[in-house]
């Protein structure tokens, strides 16, 4: 929330948008021709990490605006007290300002997005293509050893997420995000507006005022599914292919039912250090988020699903 606070998003999405990080000095004279060539060849270099940086911190952006972290007391790993979408008026606000970077300017930051979206998909199709390649090649040269590990699952997740599907999660995250919380940040508005008509309005009028806008704000986030909608068929995808991404990292996150605190832990020497402290406390309250990010995840995909 602090780098939203910060102004942070102002640095981020001109690389998100595909704008170069990099200028070349013009003022340099005779050296102008080297800089420029040295500047383009960092540009080529540089240009798909930072796009993977920001796609991801975009990504984190939107679950941090999302799920609210409050009265957290560690000083004994308990005292957790996180909930969906109910966040006080800073997060409100944060929430608010990423979620209008996507939809001022007609929505070219979804757009670009989807545009993103595409283009990792695309690539985690070659790379599941080679997986599959690989295979055959083993089963010809029977290669038992090969063959066990790419028939091990958490292996072969591991192999298809640096071929492009860590980020196609993130920016189907990301899509999902900007399709349900218009409606969700509108109704919260709407309810301020109400009660603070109620004072000088009768209640009839203020239930018709939070309505009316709850309704404006359903057309808003039918039209930026549709906006998306229009820019994946072009290379024959759909919102179906988004929910599939999605409901694929559902799938690997925890649900906070496995969470594994070694006891034993308790009996060691050092289990009172400080250090030891923090690694349990830090696991749970990651074990935990990982839970309500998953929850956050479901929700959204039926909302998503039933709109569709």
């Amino acid at each position: 929330l602090k780098f939203i606070q910060l102004s942070g998003l102002k640095f981020i999405f001109p690389i998100f948008m595909g704008h170069s990080i990099w200028k070349s000095d013009k003022k340099s004279g005779n050296k102008g021709d080297k800089v420029d060539k040295s500047m383009k060849k960092r540009m080529h270099d540089e240009k798909q990490p930072c796009e993977e940086a920001v796609i991801s911190i975009i990504s984190h952006l939107v679950m941090n605006t999302c799920i609210k972290q409050s009265n957290i007391d560690m000083t004994d790993g308990t005292g957790f007290d996180l909930e969906l979408n109910t966040g006080n008026n800073i997060q409100l606000l944060c929430r608010n300002r990423l979620l209008n970077k996507f939809i001022e300017n007609d929505g070219e930051k979804i757009d670009r997005c989807t545009e993103l979206f595409v283009k990792y998909y695309q690539q985690l199709q070659k790379s599941d293509e080679e997986l599959r390649n690989l295979r055959f090649q083993l089963l010809q040269l029977e290669d038992e050893v090969g063959l066990e590990e790419l028939d091990d699952v958490e292996l072969l997740y591991a192999k298809r997420l640096t071929g492009g599907l860590l980020q196609l999660q993130e920016l189907a995250i990301i899509l999902i995000f900007v399709c349900n919380v218009s409606t969700t940040t509108a109704t919260t508005n709407s309810n301020n507006n109400s009660n603070t008509n109620s004072n000088n309005n009768s209640n009839s009028n203020s239930n018709s005022n939070s309505n009316t806008n709850a309704n404006s704000n359903t057309t808003n986030s039918n039209i930026n599914m549709n906006i998306m909608q229009s820019k994946l068929a072009i290379d024959n995808l759909s919102m179906s292919d988004v929910l599939d991404i999605v409901r694929e990292t559902i799938a690997h996150i925890s649900d906070g039912t496995d969470i594994d605190i070694d006891e034993s832990d308790d009996e060691d020497e050092d289990s009172d250090l400080p250090y030891a402290i923090d690694m349990k406390n830090d696991r749970k309250l990651y074990t935990y988020i990982q839970s309500k990010k998953r929850d956050l995840l479901i929700n959204w995909s039926s909302a998503l699903s039933k709109n569709m």
